[in-house]
């Protein structure tokens, strides 16, 4: 038989934002100023390769940066609030574009864990998906609500946007 002569005490401290991934919330300044390219195209396609998930851009238009014609963005969520994974084919979007990731074959990642995906909703408007990303008081007046997402429309967006230039 063995005696114990000590005691132990085990402890667990679950620190609130330690314990789980949280999103910041980001402004469409700081979107622009992080991204090193933003451009209007439409998602030609998705493609799944080496078990990752990949969107082709057809560039419509730069609003800053330079790309090719075609740029493939990740479309997938790379941590638990990504939410990259939002990119449909066929849609019109605005992209804020990362730097070429090489762990993913070169592609781009979408700025602020896919915060900077906006597609459009028909030819005239913006929508914004996520309310972590915060809108300057000089646009703010202009977004109104349609389907639960605030839309705003793309003149206003992209006049915003060149002004940060």
């Amino acid at each position: 038989m063995q005696r114990t002569t000590g005691s132990s005490v085990g402890l667990i401290v679950l620190v609130p934002g330690l314990t789980s991934a949280k999103s910041v919330s980001v402004t469409l300044d700081e979107l622009y100023k992080h991204a090193e390219a933003v451009v209007i195209g439409e998602v030609a396609g998705v493609v799944i390769v080496n078990g990752h998930r990949y969107a082709d851009i057809q560039v419509e238009q730069v609003l800053k940066g330079e790309v090719e014609p075609t740029v493939r963005v990740i479309a997938e969520s790379t941590w638990r609030c990504d939410v990259s994974n939002a990119v449909q084919a066929g849609a019109r979007v605005v992209l804020f574009l990362g730097k070429r990731d090489p762990r993913y074959l070169g592609a781009r990642a979408i700025e602020h864990a896919g915060r900077g995906y906006f597609p459009f909703v028909g030819r005239e408007h913006v929508r914004l998906l996520s309310e972590e990303v915060q809108l300057p008081a000089a646009i703010a007046d202009e977004v109104k609500r349609r389907d639960l997402h605030a839309i705003l429309t793309t003149d206003v967006f992209v006049r915003y946007l060149s002004t940060l230039d």
